[in-house]
Protein backbone atom coordinates (compact mmCIF):
# COMPACT_ATOMS: atom_id res chain seq x y z
CA UNK A 1 0.00 0.00 0.00
CA UNK A 2 2.81 2.43 0.92
CA UNK A 3 4.66 1.60 -2.28
CA UNK A 4 1.56 2.29 -4.41
CA UNK A 5 1.00 5.62 -2.62
CA UNK A 6 4.61 6.69 -3.19
CA UNK A 7 4.44 5.76 -6.87
CA UNK A 8 1.21 7.79 -7.29
CA UNK A 9 2.71 10.75 -5.42
CA UNK A 10 5.85 10.62 -7.56
CA UNK A 11 3.72 10.56 -10.73
CA UNK A 12 1.71 13.59 -9.56
CA UNK A 13 4.90 15.47 -8.73
CA UNK A 14 6.39 14.72 -12.14
CA UNK A 15 3.20 15.82 -13.89
CA UNK A 16 3.13 19.04 -11.86
CA UNK A 17 -0.26 18.30 -10.31
CA UNK A 18 1.11 18.44 -6.77
CA UNK A 19 3.91 20.47 -5.28
CA UNK A 20 5.71 19.75 -2.05
CA UNK A 21 7.27 22.34 0.18
CA UNK A 22 9.97 21.21 2.57
CA UNK A 23 10.18 23.34 5.71
CA UNK A 24 13.76 23.87 6.91
CA UNK A 25 12.51 26.15 9.69
CA UNK A 26 13.98 24.26 12.61
CA UNK A 27 17.31 23.52 10.92
CA UNK A 28 17.93 27.23 10.39
CA UNK A 29 17.85 28.30 14.06
CA UNK A 30 21.36 28.01 15.56
CA UNK A 31 21.93 25.69 18.51
CA UNK A 32 22.57 27.09 21.97
CA UNK A 33 25.93 28.85 22.09
CA UNK A 34 26.17 29.13 18.30
CA UNK A 35 25.34 31.79 15.74
CA UNK A 36 24.19 31.74 12.15
CA UNK A 37 22.19 33.47 9.45
CA UNK A 38 18.42 33.31 9.98
CA UNK A 39 15.66 34.56 7.69
CA UNK A 40 13.06 37.12 8.75
CA UNK A 41 10.29 34.54 8.24
CA UNK A 42 11.99 32.17 10.69
CA UNK A 43 11.92 34.85 13.39
CA UNK A 44 8.61 36.64 12.77
CA UNK A 45 5.09 35.99 11.56
CA UNK A 46 2.54 38.66 10.61
CA UNK A 47 -1.04 38.91 11.81
CA UNK A 48 -4.03 40.25 9.89
CA UNK A 49 -3.63 43.74 11.39
CA UNK A 50 -0.06 44.23 10.15
CA UNK A 51 1.68 43.47 13.44
CA UNK A 52 4.69 41.18 13.62
CA UNK A 53 4.91 38.43 16.21
CA UNK A 54 8.25 36.89 17.15
CA UNK A 55 8.38 33.10 17.17
CA UNK A 56 11.22 32.90 19.72
CA UNK A 57 12.42 34.98 22.63
CA UNK A 58 14.49 37.73 20.96
CA UNK A 59 17.06 40.25 22.03
CA UNK A 60 17.37 43.26 19.77
CA UNK A 61 20.03 45.67 21.03
CA UNK A 62 19.29 46.21 24.72
CA UNK A 63 15.63 45.15 24.41
CA UNK A 64 14.56 41.58 25.15
CA UNK A 65 11.19 40.35 23.87
CA UNK A 66 9.42 37.23 25.07
CA UNK A 67 8.09 34.70 22.57
CA UNK A 68 4.85 35.85 20.96
CA UNK A 69 5.34 39.58 21.49
CA UNK A 70 3.23 41.65 19.10
CA UNK A 71 5.32 44.36 17.43
CA UNK A 72 3.87 47.21 15.38
CA UNK A 73 5.09 47.64 11.83
CA UNK A 74 6.32 51.13 12.76
CA UNK A 75 9.12 49.65 14.93
CA UNK A 76 12.58 50.00 13.38
CA UNK A 77 15.79 47.97 13.55
CA UNK A 78 18.90 50.00 12.76
CA UNK A 79 16.70 52.65 11.19
CA UNK A 80 14.72 50.25 8.96
CA UNK A 81 11.08 49.34 9.60
CA UNK A 82 10.28 45.67 10.21
CA UNK A 83 8.19 45.70 7.05
CA UNK A 84 11.26 46.72 5.02
CA UNK A 85 13.24 43.85 6.54
CA UNK A 86 10.94 41.10 5.25
CA UNK A 87 12.87 38.65 3.11
CA UNK A 88 16.21 39.62 4.67
CA UNK A 89 18.57 37.43 6.69
CA UNK A 90 20.03 38.35 10.06
CA UNK A 91 23.08 37.13 11.92
CA UNK A 92 21.64 35.64 15.10
CA UNK A 93 23.32 34.21 18.18
CA UNK A 94 21.53 31.74 20.46
CA UNK A 95 22.08 32.37 24.18
CA UNK A 96 20.21 29.70 26.18
CA UNK A 97 17.16 29.88 23.90
CA UNK A 98 17.13 33.67 23.50
CA UNK A 99 18.03 34.65 19.95
CA UNK A 100 20.08 37.84 19.79
CA UNK A 101 20.03 39.69 16.49
CA UNK A 102 23.62 40.74 15.89
CA UNK A 103 23.31 42.22 12.37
Amino acid sequence: MKKRFLICLAALLVLGCVSLSVNYFFAEIPRDGHSGMVSFDSLFTADTEGHYINKYPLKIGAVQLGKGTQIGSFVTLNGLSLEALQGKKFKVSNHEGVLEIIQ
